[in-house]
C-alpha cells in the first residue's frame, strides 16, 4: 500500500516502463480547502489509480462504472452540445461537471463514497468520477495496472486515436513485454505448459490474439490497396529516423496474412520503452508497423488504419515498415484462445 512502490511492483505492468511517469508511476500530492473540486474524467489510458487521503477534511467522491460510460458521455453531450462541438476531447480536459442527479436520472449508475483521513479510494478501468473536498487536506495518488486493464487498455488506444491523443505508452510493446516477462518465468520453472491455463495469463494471450489479427487484418487491407513493398524497422534500408534512405534497395514481399497470427515471440522486444514514430493523422504510436513512401523528403508516416492520408503518389511508391516481432512462441497457447 505504499503509493510510491505500489505502481512499480514486478506484478503491476507498469514495472516496465523506462521512464517515470508523474502521476501514472510516480504519486502526486494533493492540496484540497473546502468545495475546491475535480470534474468527471477517467484515467489516463483508463488505467485504474488509488487515491489515499493523508491529513484534513473528507473527500467526497462520485464515481460510474466502466458499462455507464457511454451513457455519461451521452448525457454529458446532450447537456452541453456546444461545448463538446468546439472541443470534441472536452471530457479528457478535466474542466466539465455536471449533476449527479442529472446523470442518474438519465439513466447512468452513479455511486457516491466519503473518503476519510487515513483511508483509500480505488477507481477502475475506464470508471469515470468526480468530486470534491470538504475543507483543507493533503492527499496522494497514483495509477496502477494488472491483466485485467489490458482490454480497456487497447479500447482506450482506439478512442484516442478518434481524438489524436497520444498514448502515455505504446500499448502493444507493454502487451508483448509482459507476456514475455512471466512466460520466462514459467520455462524457468520448468512449467512452460502451464503458461497457457491460467487465468491472468489466458488474458494477455487473448489480447495478444486480438493485437495479431487486427494488425493482420490491416496488412491484407494494405495489400489490396497495392502496397507490396515490405521492410523491416532498423534492418538498415532506412535512415536514422526510420524512412527509406536514398537509393535504398525495396523489397517486394507478401504481406503477412491470418496465418502468421496463429504464433508469436517476444523474444525480440526491446527491454526499454522503444522509440515509435507517431502517425501522422491520429498521433498514436506506431509500434507494430507504419507506412512510408519514397517521396523526396517525406519524413511523414501514418499507422495501417489511415494509409489514404498519407501522399497522392502511386502504391508502387510506398512501403509498409514492419518490427522484427518473430511470431513462432506460444503456439499452443494462442491457439487455446481461440477455443
Amino acid at each position: 500500500w505504499n503509493l510510491n512502490r505500489i505502481a512499480v511492483l514486478e506484478e503491476s505492468p507498469l514495472h516496465l516502463l523506462n521512464k517515470s511517469v508523474p502521476g501514472v508511476t510516480v504519486p502526486w500530492v494533493y492540496c484540497g480547502m473546502l468545495f475546491s473540486s475535480f470534474c468527471w474524467h477517467t484515467e489516463d489510458n483508463y488505467l485504474p489509480s488509488i487515491n489515499y487521503l493523508h491529513k484534513g477534511a473528507p473527500k467526497v467522491w462520485y464515481a460510474a462504472p466502466a458499462q455507464h460510460a457511454k451513457a455519461l458521455e451521452r448525457t454529458m453531450k446532450a447537456h452541453m452540445p456546444l461545448l463538446f462541438q468546439m472541443e470534441p476531447d472536452l471530457m479528457q480536459k478535466l474542466v466539465t461537471m455536471l449533476d449527479p442527479s442529472t446523470l442518474i436520472a438519465a439513466g447512468v449508475n452513479v455511486c457516491r463514497a466519503v473518503q476519510r483521513e487515513g483511508s483509500f479510494i480505488v477507481t477502475f478501468p475506464r470508471g469515470y468520477h468526480c468530486g470534491f473536498n470538504a475543507g483543507y487536506n493533503v492527499a496522494e495518488a497514483v495509477n496502477l495496472a494488472y491483466d485485467e486493464w489490458f482490454p480497456y487498455g487497447r479500447q482506450c488506444v482506439k478512442r484516442y486515436r478518434e481524438m489524436k491523443r497520444l498514448s502515455l505508452f505504446p500499448h502493444e510493446w507493454l502487451l508483448l513485454r509482459i507476456a514475455e516477462q512471466r512466460q520466462k518465468k514459467y520455462i524457468e520453472l520448468g512449467k512452460e505448459e502451464e503458461f497457457g491455463k491460467s487465468a491472468e495469463n489466458k488474458i494477455l494471450l487473448s489480447e495478444i490474439r486480438t493485437m495479431f489479427d487486427e494488425e493482420d487484418r490491416l496488412r491484407k487491407k494494405l495489400k489490396k490497396a497495392g502496397v507490396y513493398t515490405e521492410m523491416v524497422m532498423g534492418s538498415g534500408k532506412n535512415d536514422a529516423k526510420g524512412n527509406p534512405s536514398p537509393g535504398s534497395k525495396r523489397t517486394t514481399s507478401s504481406l503477412s496474412s491470418s496465418s502468421s497470427s496463429s504464433s508469436m515471440t517476444t523474444a525480440t522486444t526491446s527491454s526499454l520503452d522503444p522509440e515509435c514514430k507517431q502517425c501522422l493523422l491520429c498521433k498514436q504510436h506506431c509500434y507494430l508497423s507504419y507506412m512510408t513512401c519514397f517521396c523526396s523528403g517525406q519524413e511523414k508516416v501514418v499507422c495501417l488504419h489511415h494509409i489514404r492520408y498519407l501522399c497522392a503518389c502511386k502504391p508502387s511508391n510506398k512501403a509498409l515498415f514492419i518490427r522484427p516481432i518473430k511470431r513462432d512462441f506460444m503456439n499452443a497457447n494462442l491457439a487455446e484462445t481461440r477455443g
